[in-house]
């Protein structure tokens, strides 16, 4: 039955101008674009988003009024593209400068085979081609007496050589193969993304311009581009204020990055809108919520001369939740991280969280864990949180594990990983809220997915599940073949039960819960069993398919292995050295959204130190190379010296939580922040201040060192007493508290304050 979504607020509308309009000249646009949508006949009736087993032919004829160089444009494609033929050669594709494929080749006038050969299996069923280069190229219809530009054929066997070595159109209508015209509806007459990006600039200064922005005629074929710039990540309603003759168009291209003055359109996305003017002036709002930094605004059709844009404006939307923590220290580098990532997060939530505000816009669930935590660090607004874990559950109504992105029409490829890390975010949200409620809600879904993991185990006691997607990163993991039996996922399904395990007592289960606690312990002793190597004293990725063991060891599988707690005594010693620096020879942890679970480790060990470091240097990377937001992967990760895939997406936020959990130090110590912890970490800080919100309130602290020690503020909201751990050495002298009674006690290097609620204090 589904569970009650409750109410989510509406999301903000806050007005943003950009900072800096450049005007870059005149284009020249594409002579051609081929477009076409095969869903209707790949697929008929399939309103889903699973992957679709591509097997079609689809070919025009290409027109060329003289010889020439014709430069081919195709957009990359989520799966596999399909392979393009002009008179039977296929084209031999290089990457260009809009992250997808060109190729050049020469041509007599005349008619010409232009043939797409597509086969594999992708989600895209979409494609655009573009070709320019010869005044007066276009397309026609190979079909006589058929409308439309494209035919195409489904499945066709042994004659596709025939089609694909065809040197004349009339040659492919002799193959032998049923063609049958592509309709009008599926071939778009424009695509504004090939219009843009397949433009030919002249050598044009990027010349600063100022609003309102005067047109210039423009001739046939021709455009005006400008490249609008509003300093950070935005995401929101595109508002354009035109006056305009009849006609005249305004297309638009978001995208995010600019590497090195190489502009980095953001990959598999079409991110743009075409706006046709009426006679006068005009506004237009996008129907669409965008997000982006950069707009490429090209203006053409402007025959009569007549088109002034007076204002270019996001309507920035998000969830309007305010952010009730703060961070800052006297490390102005950590200041500006906590703040990216924080901002980030904004970009990222709206009715759920979201993986990115550009390409997907997706709540992807593994990411939405991370991001819940660094929400109740930075925001402390259940509802938010709350409404994604219960959306997640829903999908347990058609799924035996929760689904890896909801709502989604995509279930035949599944992430285990995901559906755990659902199970750890429920938990997680309880401990902080304290919601009771929530937790009897939630409980028998949690319970409903840790029954399934019983069902599915093999005959060596682990977790398998073929036919799925065995995701934890972006990095060269042994786990890519959908029917392996893997060492993370089976770590994680271990963390999922031991949180499954605390909701069955929280809701007044026993019973459930020591039958879940003792499903992870054979979990876990045959995650030591297959996975461990004596040999390489680390766990290895993976079991095969034919049942022989991977020879790969990894960061990432090592790390879950000391995150869930699988690895100790003598293999947590040999591992636990390498959760930053991986042991020669292992796969590196490549992305931000992993590391996040390398630094839980860290702050387990107590390596605070370390966790300071590695933020500094790795997200600092980031902020020296001018990123405004957290970016997908790290720098050099991707092949080709790409920066990053996403520019902004808070699957790699984790500095606003670690800081203000770890180094500003405040965490729940019982449910719903009924008892606190506040246990700062200065490491090589000077000071540093900040509040983490509670159900309750904000609890606010700052620390500053001083001479004779520390000297730290403290204060509690009504409701939430608190422990506060102030480190002192053996023998030396008590601090003194100010502003209310306290009781202490000593607990290793610390001495334990007890404080009241609603204590406010000064402890020198």
């Amino acid at each position: 039955m589904p569970l009650s979504l409750g109410r989510i607020p509406f999301l903000t509308d806050e007005p943003v101008a950009p900072v800096r309009i450049l005007a870059l000249g005149e284009a020249t646009r594409p002579d051609v674009t081929v477009a076409v949508h095969l869903a209707p006949y790949v697929s008929p009736g399939d309103l889903g988003a699973n992957r679709h087993d591509m097997d079609v032919l689809v070919a025009t004829t290409l027109h060329l009024p003289e010889p020439g160089e014709v430069i081919f444009k195709a957009t990359t494609l989520y799966g596999a593209g399909p392979e393009v033929f002009v008179d039977g050669l296929k084209l031999k594709w290089k990457a260009d400068d809009f992250s997808d494929v060109c190729a050049r080749r020469r041509l007599a006038a005349g008619e010409h085979v232009l043939l797409m050969d597509w086969r594999g299996k992708s989600h895209d069923t979409d494609v655009a081609i573009a070709a320019s280069g010869v005044k007066g190229m276009h397309v026609s219809q190979p079909l006589a007496g058929q409308r439309g530009t494209l035919m195409l054929v489904l499945a066709p066997g042994a004659k596709r050589t025939i089609a694909r070595r065809a040197k004349a159109p009339q040659a492919l209508l002799d193959s032998g193969l049923n063609w049958v015209p592509v309709g009008e509806l599926d071939t778009p007459a424009a695509d504004v993304y090939m219009d843009i990006t397949a433009s030919r600039r002249s050598d044009h200064p990027r010349t600063p311009v100022a609003l309102p922005l005067e047109i210039s005629r423009t001739e046939s074929q021709q455009a005006r581009h400008f490249l609008v710039d509003f300093g950070r990540e935005v995401i929101g309603w595109i508002e354009l204020d035109v006056g305009a003759s009849t006609g005249v168009v305004v297309d638009v291209l978001g995208f995010e990055g600019i590497q090195e003055g190489h502009w980095q359109i953001s990959q598999l996305m079409s991110n743009t809108m075409r706006y046709t003017c009426r006679d006068g002036q005009q506004t237009y709002t996008s129907i669409l919520r965008r997000g982006f930094r950069y707009l490429i605004v090209a203006v053409h059709e402007n025959n009569a001369g007549i088109c002034t844009i007076h204002n270019i404006m996001t309507r920035l939307a998000t969830y309007p939740g305010m952010p009730r923590g703060a961070f800052r220290c006297s490390d102005v580098r950590l200041n500006q991280i906590w703040d990216f990532s924080a901002y980030t997060l904004r970009m990222c939530s709206e009715d759920t969280f979201t993986d990115c505000p550009t390409y997907e816009q997706t709540l992807w669930v593994g990411d939405a864990r991370n991001e819940a935590l660094i929400h109740h660090a930075v925001h402390g607004d259940p509802r938010l949180v709350e409404r994604n874990w219960r959306l997640v559950a829903d999908s347990l109504q058609r799924m035996p594990i929760v689904n890896s992105q909801v709502p989604s029409a995509w279930e035949d490829h599944p992430i285990p990983n995901w559906s755990w890390l659902w199970a750890m975010g429920c938990w997680e949200h309880y401990f902080y809220t304290g919601n009771e409620q929530f937790a009897r809600d939630i409980y028998p879904a949690l319970a409903r997915q840790a029954e399934f993991m019983e069902r599915s185990r093999n005959a060596s006691g682990l977790f398998e599940m073929k036919g799925v997607w065995h995701l934890l990163e972006w990095s060269g993991i042994d786990d890519q073949d959908d029917n392996y039996v893997v060492a993370h996922e089976n770590c994680f399904a271990i963390t999922a039960l031991r949180a499954t395990a605390a909701m069955a007592d929280v809701v007044g289960d026993p019973g459930d819960a020591a039958r879940w606690r003792r499903l992870a312990d054979d979990i876990g002793a045959a995650v030591n069993r297959v996975f461990w190597s004596d040999q390489a004293q680390a766990y290895v990725d993976s079991v095969h398919e034919d049942g022989s063991l991977s020879t790969v060891q990894s960061q990432p599988t090592n790390v879950t292995a000391l995150y869930a707690g699988v690895a100790d005594g003598a293999r947590a010693e040999a591992i636990a050295p390498y959760v930053i620096q991986e042991r020669a020879g292992w796969v590196r942890t490549g992305s931000p959204f992993m590391l996040f679970f390398n630094c839980e480790v860290l702050v387990k060990q107590g390596r605070m130190a370390e966790l300071l470091r590695i933020t500094r240097d790795r997200w600092g990377d980031m902020l020296d190379k001018g990123a405004t937001t957290t970016w997908e992967t790290f720098a050099n990760y991707l092949p080709g010296g790409t920066w990053t895939r996403s520019w902004c997406h808070a699957w790699s936020a984790a500095p606003a939580y670690f800081l203000s959990a770890y180094i500003l130090g405040i965490r729940p110590l019982e449910p719903g922040f009924k008892r606190a912890l506040i246990a700062p970490q200065l490491c090589d800080l000077d000071w540093v201040q900040g509040k983490i919100p509670t159900p309750y309130g904000e609890i606010e602290v700052s620390v500053e060192r001083q001479p004779l020690g520390l000297a730290m503020r403290v204060a509690l909201p009504q409701g939430v007493p608190a422990e506060l751990h102030y480190p002192v050495a053996v023998g030396g002298p008590l601090p003194v508290v100010q502003g209310a009674p306290a009781e202490m006690s000593r607990d290793g290097d610390a001495l334990v304050i007890y404080l009241p609620a609603g204590a406010s204090v000064t402890i020198r």
